[in-house]
């Protein structure tokens, strides 16, 4: 038997280049969760919220003039979703906010986009273990 938890809450999806500047030919190489965890961890000691996420690699296509790879761009989305049984919103998206940051700082970024929506959400847990 599960419960369900049902609620309305904020989700993000993060767009973030891992090459510094444009002209590049995707040089640079990373253990991307990695480095995630060490930023993601670092939050949560001055903060007490840890931002979990799903982590996809991808390439963004835009014009060469502009300095795309013939390739694509190598990019990375990072998608997450607050659970306020464990987080306010404000404390979320201020942690979100940390993160992005930190991540454009470590990778030399001068930009980076992010969405953020309004989604239903369901949690699942087994009874007796909420």
């Amino acid at each position: 038997m599960y419960n369900h938890l049902r609620q309305t809450v904020d989700a993000f999806e993060i767009t973030l280049g891992i090459n510094k500047g444009y002209g590049h030919n995707n040089e640079c190489v990373t253990d991307f969760e990695a480095d995630y965890q060490a930023i993601a961890t670092d939050i949560y000691k001055r903060t007490g919220v840890y931002v979990s996420a799903v982590i996809i690699p991808a390439k963004v296509v835009y014009n060469v003039d502009w300095g795309c790879p013939d390739d694509g761009e190598d990019v990375y989305v990072i998608k997450g979703v607050n659970n306020t049984q464990f987080v306010k919103p404000t404390d979320y998206k201020e942690a979100v906010t940390m993160l992005i940051e930190n991540l454009a700082t470590t990778f030399e970024q001068s930009t980076v986009t992010t969405t953020w929506s309004t989604v239903k959400f369901v949690y699942t847990t087994k009874k007796g273990e909420d």
